[in-house]
């Protein structure tokens, strides 16, 4: 006789912060860090003129979370936030934080600085499919540039587990939406484009992650496309920089033919962790890598003007 297995959809955590109207986007990302036990890692992208400190956060529970504050250019400002939670059995769970407000003058939103935004995900615990760490983006959601006569955004992610990825645009977390008009997104890759406007518009990505055709996690990536805010990354400096060989097996190459003047390497786990921080002042670099263990790693390239990030496997 077959076992009927029977998913519960929980909602483990549920709360809201300081009202202000400076809420550019958000997004989540799980991990995890014992048997049943997972690291969440919630972020809030906000306008920093505004003034509204989001440097607390309080969980259903009364616990406080403590937000670390990175400046990114063209006046956002990014908290992290960085919470746990054990679960007693198997499931689906949902993990939804609501933060008021958005800002002014959204195109595709009615009075957006009354509407609220949603940060969630939800994932699957089975054992029957095994251990699973949600996906990791591979660029910052403020990185938008213009290529041509539109929008590009590059949601491209990685698996830490090497499970399946795809990506959908989906209604915004607000209560009135419209679909920008031409948005598009590239079902296996992640590469968002819109024509060209004027106007800022908001729009919501859901990245998927399926093994073995079973859907383990749903993450969202809401955020905006403001063309007074287009980060210096565009396609001509993504190709200016090349890492070989890839996957690597000691030592890791990297050659910037538009050369940055000076700044740091940054490599990541899957975890996110920082295991390597370097400073350069030139186009080549050689990094040994040899006593890493095998799996899938971040390099991120930062200057003060940009930051381009690289995914590495480690064989």
């Amino acid at each position: 006789m077959k076992k009927l297995l029977i998913l519960i959809s929980v909602s483990t955590l549920f709360s809201t912060i300081l009202n202000g109207q400076d809420i550019r986007g958000t997004e989540m990302k799980y991990y995890i860090s014992g048997f049943n036990t997972y690291t969440f890692e919630l972020y809030l992208y906000t306008q920093t003129s505004i003034g509204t400190s989001r440097d607390t956060l309080i969980s259903m529970q009364g616990d406080t979370l403590i937000g670390v504050s990175s400046q990114l250019p063209n006046d956002v400002t990014e908290y992290k936030y960085v919470f746990y939670h054990t679960y007693n059995g198997n499931g689906v769970f949902s993990i939804n934080f609501p933060n008021a407000f958005r800002v002014y003058n959204i195109q595709n939103i009615v009075n957006s600085s009354t509407e609220s935004i949603l940060s969630s995900l939800s994932f699957k615990i089975d054992p029957i499919m095994g251990e699973s760490s949600g996906p990791l983006f591979l660029s910052k959601q403020t990185n938008v540039s213009r290529v041509g006569n539109n929008f590009v955004h590059l949601a491209d992610a990685i698996d830490p587990d090497g499970d399946s990825l795809t990506y959908r645009l989906v209604p915004t977390s607000s209560t009135t939406y419209g679909t920008p008009p031409g948005a598009s997104i590239d079902l296996n890759t992640g590469r968002f484009e819109m024509p060209f406007t004027t106007g800022v518009y908001a729009i919501n990505i859901l990245v998927e992650e399926w093994r073995l055709g079973s859907l383990l996690s749903s993450t969202y990536r809401e955020m905006l496309i403001d063309p007074s805010m287009l980060a210096s990354v565009d396609e001509d400096e993504i190709s200016s920089i090349k890492t070989f060989p890839n996957p690597i097996h000691n030592y890791l190459n990297v050659e910037i033919t538009d050369p940055i003047n000076f700044g740091d390497i940054i490599l990541y786990n899957s975890l996110g962790q920082v295991i390597l921080n370097k400073s350069f002042d030139g186009p080549n670099f050689q990094f040994d890598l040899s006593l890493l263990n095998t799996g899938f790693y971040i390099m991120e390239i930062r200057s003060s003007a940009r930051a381009i990030r690289r995914a590495i496997v480690k064989e």
